[in-house]
């Protein structure tokens, strides 16, 4: 972790808020859309443990819990490493390019914090699609009255997975090479809009 990134898990929410909207580079969308995810599990999760009382035998809510609670930890942590995969990026940039090792050194030093930024959003959208797919899964078993909190979930999910692609594509933009990237990147959109569409059915 770069020495000036924040740490997501202790900083207070007013403190991310005044870090995202002030010029410095992090934490930027990749992070701040992960933190909403992290968020919207714990939505999904309330709707289950609400339903759950009223459903007690279900047997699909105990699990799909465990797989949530999981899947949250992973997110908070997706988040931190975009944050740090681009202040890497950052601190690359700023290296010395004043001789031809110089200028090499620097040039592998930016192609790896593109690569890492683009696994993390990777990451993040993969994990983004296991949740929708929970999401779907006990979509028609939560109670009525929650659903909505359900509903911001999958909608949640969604932009922060919209915007893990996006961030994507703008790195591998810049890339050479990077087929396998691309494959995981074109795969894993297929399934977000299959799970979304899913997630929209009645």
């Amino acid at each position: 972790m770069p020495a000036d990134s924040q740490n997501l898990a202790t900083t207070p929410l007013s403190t991310l808020f005044d870090a995202a909207a002030s010029t410095e580079p992090t934490p930027g969308g990749g992070c701040v859309s992960a933190v909403c995810g992290y968020l919207a599990v714990a939505l999904l999760l309330k709707s289950i443990r609400i339903s759950v009382r009223k459903q007690p035998t279900d047997s699909t809510f105990p699990v799909v819990e465990q797989k949530l609670l999981g899947l949250s930890a992973k997110l908070l942590a997706f988040a931190q490493a975009d944050s740090d995969s681009f202040g890497a990026y950052i601190q690359a940039l700023r290296l010395p390019k004043d001789t031809p090792e110089r200028e090499a050194s620097r040039r592998q030093a930016l192609h790896d914090a593109t690569v890492k930024a683009t696994e993390t959003a990777l990451d993040i959208l993969d994990v983004g699609n296991d949740v929708l797919d929970l999401a779907h899964q006990v979509q028609f078993r939560v109670s009525t009255t929650i659903r909505a909190d359900e509903q911001s979930c999958v909608e949640l999910i969604s932009a922060m997975n919209t915007t893990a692609r996006e961030n994507a594509l703008t790195n591998l933009a810049t890339m050479q090479g990077g087929d396998a990237l691309r494959k995981r990147l074109s795969d894993a959109t297929t399934k977000h809009k299959e799970l979304l569409a899913a997630c929209h059915s009645s």
